[in-house]
């Protein structure tokens, strides 16, 4: 986060200081943040300073989350709502976080409608969740969120939490990874590869994950692994899930290097 000369200022005036020992940088930041009419949890600069700060002290920062939301704070509504479904730093309440994380998607928070649609797929087994998932991820999509686009591409790919239609999940996929998301052409290479969902293209896999750049064996193999876990319920998709496996030991030597050593 970036001061003004004023902001900083005020930070280092003894009057506006927070008087207190025992909270992080979050909570001088927020102070500051409040002080500047910018008091939002989007406008916190490291998550780690609110995390430290919210869980050194859980009574002030559950009520600074509480009144935030109910003042409106769309993100502040996120937080509390994903602790509390969670038990993440504050006692775990599946009803009343399920409550603010839909009142922050209903706002049109892309980032609610997302830890919602995961939810809604993968944790709730009340009938009609799977259905009410996908519609929030796919309006997190329309939203302009691509890792939203990626998830919902990869879900319909694999049949994950979804009726799988691999033409569109293939579509959304290709539309991240043109767009320069990473985990999206690591994904797209992965599937190629396996032949899991899509048709079985060495070539133009390996191509994805070169041109991903940045991939680590260690990401590479765990995507592998991955689709090896999800794989067991079927006999087929086990072995091919294991062949893959296989072939991510094998590139952590032979593909991975050259992808660091390439202009």
């Amino acid at each position: 986060m970036t001061l003004t000369n004023t902001a900083a200022t005020s930070a280092r005036d003894p009057e506006t200081d927070t008087k207190s020992s025992v909270l992080d940088l979050g909570l001088d930041s927020i102070v500051l943040l409040k002080r500047q009419g910018k008091f939002s949890v989007k406008n916190i600069a490291f998550a780690s300073s609110f995390r430290g700060w919210l869980e050194s002290s859980p009574t002030e920062g559950e009520r600074w989350l509480r009144t935030s939301a109910q003042d409106g704070d769309l993100y502040a509504m996120e937080k509390l709502g994903l602790r509390l479904l969670t038990g993440d730093g504050l006692p775990k309440s599946i009803e009343e976080g399920l409550k603010w994380l839909k009142k922050s998607a209903e706002l049109g928070n892309p980032f609610a409608m997302e830890k919602l649609a995961a939810y809604e797929i993968d944790e709730n087994e009340t009938p009609g969740s799977c259905a009410d998932g996908e519609r929030w991820l796919r309006t997190a999509v329309e939203n302009g969120r691509r890792f939203a686009m990626v998830s919902l591409g990869s879900r319909l790919i694999t049949g994950d939490g979804l009726a799988p239609d691999p033409k569109q999940g293939e579509q959304l996929l290709r539309e991240a990874a043109q767009q320069g998301s990473q985990i999206a052409m690591i994904k797209l290479g992965t599937y190629l590869l396996s032949g899991w969902g899509l048709n079985h293209n060495q070539e133009e896999g390996l191509r994805w994950l070169r041109r991903a750049g940045a991939t680590t064996a260690s990401q590479l193999l765990e995507l592998g692994l991955q689709l090896y876990q999800k794989s067991l319920a079927a006999t087929r998709k086990a072995a091919r899930g294991l062949e893959y496996v296989s072939f991510c030991l094998t590139a952590h030597l032979a593909i991975i290097p050259p992808l660091f050593c390439r202009e």
